[in-house]
């Protein structure tokens, strides 16, 4: 396999690219377990409507949802600020509700 050389000011590019250059390099994900996995959820009469496979993948996907989490509540009075001054509630309407239904 063949890597595009280094440019600078890339550190987290090439920290990614020199673990797997080192030879070192296994694999989490298995494939044909993932394969097995999204062929059986075919047949499932409830489906996941978003499916994360693999720890690796768990693990960024909570840290990304951690930090977007924290960053909402941090500039939540910003975000409502921009309301318009005579709005309603859109999810308590019967439309909203539905984006928001489990």
């Amino acid at each position: 396999m063949t890597y595009a050389p280094k440019v600078e000011g890339y550190k987290l590019v090439d920290l990614r690219s020199d673990f797997f250059q080192n030879g070192n390099f296994v694999p989490t994900g298995d494939p044909e377990k993932a394969a097995k996995v999204i062929v059986d959820l075919a047949k499932h009469p409830q489906p996941p409507m978003h499916l994360v496979l693999g720890s690796e993948a768990i693990g960024m996907l909570k840290f990304a949802d951690e930090a977007r989490a924290t960053e909402m509540e941090k500039w939540m009075e910003v975000s409502l600020s921009t309301d318009h001054d005579e709005s309603t509630n859109f999810l308590d309407t019967e439309l909203g509700k539905s984006f928001t239904k489990k």
